[in-house]
């Protein structure tokens, strides 16, 4: 009998954390509502480059809009695949807004952008 309460204080325990994280977690966005839809253009590859030689130099304009029903929060941050370490190093990134520069350097030493509301 003693042994049956004490298995049953945890369990009591396990239930009510379930409970309460099924009514204070997080709700997720619906994507069949399409309330955050973000479309960039171009769509797929941003550069395809074929024979480029040091020195070269290539600009590629993407924009990013969200064509969803709600407004979100977003950050933009970088990432390396060790195939691409020298190419990674020696590229240069200027990312603006409108007329806003928000960086403008070696795509090694960016380290991200502060949140930034994308509008509907």
């Amino acid at each position: 009998m003693y042994q049956k309460k004490l298995l049953a204080k945890p369990v009591v325990i396990i239930m009510i954390i379930f409970v309460l994280y099924s009514f204070l977690a997080p709700k997720g966005v619906n994507a069949a509502n399409n309330e955050i839809n973000i479309t960039t253009d171009p769509q797929k590859s941003l550069f395809q480059v074929v024979e480029a030689a040091p020195g070269d130099v290539l600009s590629k304009e993407i924009t990013i809009w969200n064509s969803g029903t709600k407004n979100f929060q977003y950050t933009f941050v970088t990432g390396i695949h060790k195939s691409y370490i020298d190419l990674y190093e020696n590229l240069t990134l200027k990312i603006e807004q409108s007329s806003n520069l928000l960086y403008s350097g070696l795509l090694k030493s960016f380290t991200g952008i502060p949140p930034r509301y994308l509008e509907t």
